[in-house]
């Protein structure tokens, strides 16, 4: 009789301890999901004054790029893809998309001497890199607050819990390769 209570009792404190863990590691998942979303929510603003600026950038570009005109669409198109994006990462997603084109962007715009004397281009392009400043920034603390989440449910034993509960990997807003070479600015503004 007393051997079953014993068995009983720690039956019962291990599914206690168990229940416990669990809801400690969900409460862990939360904080770390929650400080994730709150970065985005810091860079979301320069990132919406980055979609204001897009169309003053097309519309620059425009008359000098006859032959780009695809560049320039997909860069619309994507903004628009971005503008609709619900959660953090399709947004995130969305805007890795716009910083790989607009990284083609650049690279066009050498070919274009022209376009880079004009009056139009020439503000929009000054906007756009102090923009690009702001969000270079910002994504640092954005990316570490993702890669804190992602390495926590991924350790174990919250990677047993982590799917189960509903919880996973978030994506990080990467700097297009055309823009990590030694270049200090996005759109550097070259002087005459």
């Amino acid at each position: 009789m007393v051997a079953d209570a014993v068995i009983w009792i720690v039956a019962g404190l291990a599914i206690l301890g168990l229940v416990l863990y669990t809801v400690g590691l969900y409460n862990t998942f939360v904080r770390l999901g929650f400080a994730n979303d709150q970065a985005f929510a810091n860079i979301d603003s320069v990132l919406r004054q980055r979609h204001e600026e897009i169309p003053k950038l097309v519309n620059a570009c425009q008359a000098y790029m006859e032959h780009e005109r695809g560049v320039l669409e997909e860069l619309t198109r994507l903004r628009t893809q971005a503008d609709e994006a619900h959660g953090v990462d399709q947004k995130v997603k969305a805007e890795n998309a716009i910083a790989r084109q607009l990284g083609r962007l650049r690279l066009v715009l050498e070919a274009y001497p022209d376009l880079k004397a004009s009056q139009n281009f020439m503000q929009a392009q000054q906007r756009m890199s102090e923009i690009e400043t702001k969000i270079n920034d910002r994504r640092e603390f954005f990316n570490a607050s993702a890669t804190e989440y992602n390495t926590y449910i991924r350790q174990f034993p919250p990677l047993l819990f982590a799917p189960v509960l509903g919880f996973g990997k978030r994506s990080l807003l990467e700097t297009p390769e055309e823009l990590r070479a030694n270049i200090p600015q996005p759109f550097p503004l070259k002087s005459r």
